[in-house]
């Protein structure tokens, strides 16, 4: 009797084993792929940036200033939300393009950084947020606020989160030049 039984039970676990794999190959075939993590991270990562800056829309622009709510200058803008997401940046727009890596306008993604010159000297920096649009402080009659790419007329851009989402780190050597 007991070997009936041990060959019943050894019958019985073959079964469960075979309906198991049956429900988890139907199951596979009834879902999508996930996006390719490196992507997934790299997105959640832009639009948490972005969501980070836009919280400050409406608060004072201050010329030399580092305060995202009490007063900042463009340059201090973009240093103040990308030290948030433990970024650190220099602190003068100029010195601000060469961080990062060098991107054509075209390939601008949320999050990316914009600079704009006169004559070759950089005078201003923004964040794309998207859409065409672009976050920054703006002057003293604006403070911070979100405005249309004027693409005419920049400089240079560069990604910060390029390869950092997708390591999950700041790697300072990933430093691009413009123009």
């Amino acid at each position: 009797a007991s070997r009936r039984e041990e060959t019943s039970e050894k019958t019985e676990t073959k079964r469960e084993t075979a309906a198991e794999t049956k429900r988890e190959t139907e199951a596979s075939k009834n879902t999508t792929p996930a996006a390719a993590p490196t992507e997934a991270v790299a997105d959640a990562t832009r639009s948490a940036v972005v969501a980070y800056a836009k919280q400050f829309v409406g608060n004072p622009y201050v010329f030399g200033g580092n305060s995202l709510t009490n007063g900042t200058d463009c340059s201090g803008f973009t240093r103040g939300v990308y030290a948030h997401f433990g970024i650190s940046l220099p602190r003068t727009s100029r010195s601000q393009a060469g961080a990062g890596r060098s991107i054509s306008v075209g390939d601008l993604q949320p999050g990316d950084l914009i600079f704009y010159a006169n004559g070759g000297s950089i005078y201003h920096v923004a964040m794309y947020i998207g859409g065409g649009q672009i976050i920054h402080a703006i002057d003293e009659s604006h403070g911070i606020g979100i405005s249309g790419l004027n693409t005419g007329r920049v400089y240079c851009a560069v990604s910060l989160l390029l390869y950092a989402a997708v390591q999950n780190i700041v790697c300072p050597s990933l430093r691009g030049l413009c123009l």
